[in-house]
């Protein structure tokens, strides 16, 4: 049936040592290799059953059967109680850089990348209004989403190629919430009452960004796209006023974002929709600045950025609460905007002469 295995808590889900050695004259040795996305201050194993002997007997030295229950993580005879153990593996060895074509315009920015490696973002065109625009890798040309006359930004895109973001029409300009069905038709969603609202990211039949409320507070919401009429789903407040959810993952089941907390510092926050209670997220080296999660994965992959205490926005990526700081050129700045189920994080950072 297999050796013994031990359910490791790397900071990742799934992490399992089954590489167990058998040391005279009774110790049992586990080898793990550390693999991308391992980040903990302090290595320890999943839970009390986290020893699986999969068919082998454990005696004691009278020839007893042994219970494989375990201390509670965190206790004084537990791994991480006897232990100090500490991993920071990144999420790639090696990265590389594919420019997406742009043409006829006057810049333009990528915010979303789905599995199929389809990106959505915006372009400033020639006669300087700004449109939703989808690539698709291998493709030589942009198909914008956004009508002409009007103001438009796409910041996410399902599996399926919906997109999602906000159109602006004339002559007030004013954002709504709005996504785009394959076929590129547009269906603006529901507000609470304010006047803008823009949706930031899809998943499945879920949208996710903000829309003010009559006071004019910017509040987290959940739309369903196969019932755009229907009232959002908001935010619990974490504290502030403020909050809003930029990306959605799990077909609903993972928000992030960011929320004001009680001394209305915006936080990055995640949101487990499925059973658990939203809950800021921490910062790399316990920065005490602004911070946001832009993108999620249905696994639990976060990105977005933090800001440093020397006041330089920073790319970082979090799995559940902890964080890992994403490559950059020194100390430039760098925000990650989006990722997809392969970990694959688009965004920018600025070059050694400081553009994005």
């Amino acid at each position: 049936e297999g050796g013994p295995t031990l359910a490791l808590d790397t900071g990742r889900p799934g992490r399992i040592a089954d590489n167990a050695v058998l040391q005279a004259p009774n110790r049992l040795v586990f080898i793990y290799t550390t693999l991308p996305g391992d980040v903990t201050p302090q290595l320890g194993y999943t839970g009390t059953d986290a020893l699986q002997l999969n068919g082998t007997t454990v005696l004691d030295l009278a020839g007893n059967p042994l219970s494989p229950a375990l201390p509670e993580p965190g206790n004084m005879h537990s791994l991480s109680g006897t232990s100090n153990i500490a991993i920071s593996a990144a999420l790639r060895d090696t990265m590389t850089v594919t420019a997406l074509p742009v043409t006829d315009v006057q810049e333009a920015r990528a915010t979303a990348i789905n599995a199929t490696g389809q990106a959505a973002g915006f372009a400033r065109t020639n006669d300087g209004s700004l449109r939703a625009t989808l690539w698709s890798f291998g493709r030589e040309s942009t198909t914008f989403l956004g009508a002409v006359g009007s103001q438009s930004a796409a910041y996410g895109i399902s599996s399926s190629g919906t997109t999602v973001g906000y159109t602006a029409a004339a002559p007030n300009y004013i954002p709504m919430p709005t996504f785009w069905a394959e076929s590129g038709q547009a269906q603006t969603l529901p507000t609470l009452g304010g006047e803008i609202g823009i949706a930031y990211g899809i998943s499945g039949d879920w949208a996710a960004g903000f829309c003010t409320t009559t006071e004019g507070h910017r509040r987290a919401c959940l739309w369903t796209v196969t019932t755009p009429t229907a009232s959002p789903i908001l935010l619990d407040s974490l504290g502030g006023n403020g909050s809003v959810a930029f990306a959605v993952a799990g077909d609903g089941t993972v928000v992030v974002g960011q929320a004001q907390d009680a001394e209305e510092i915006w936080q990055a926050f995640i949101w487990r929709t499925d059973g658990g209670e939203p809950e800021f997220l921490d910062t790399p080296d316990s920065s005490p600045g602004e911070s946001a999660a832009f993108g999620a994965s249905a696994a639990g992959l976060a990105v977005g950025y933090y800001q440093t205490q020397g006041n330089t926005r920073r790319a970082v990526a979090w799995w559940g609460r902890r964080p890992q700081k994403l490559p950059a050129a020194g100390d430039s700045n760098s925000t990650a905007l989006g990722v997809n189920a392969s970990e694959k994080v688009v965004g920018w950072a600025e070059t050694t002469t400081g553009k994005p």
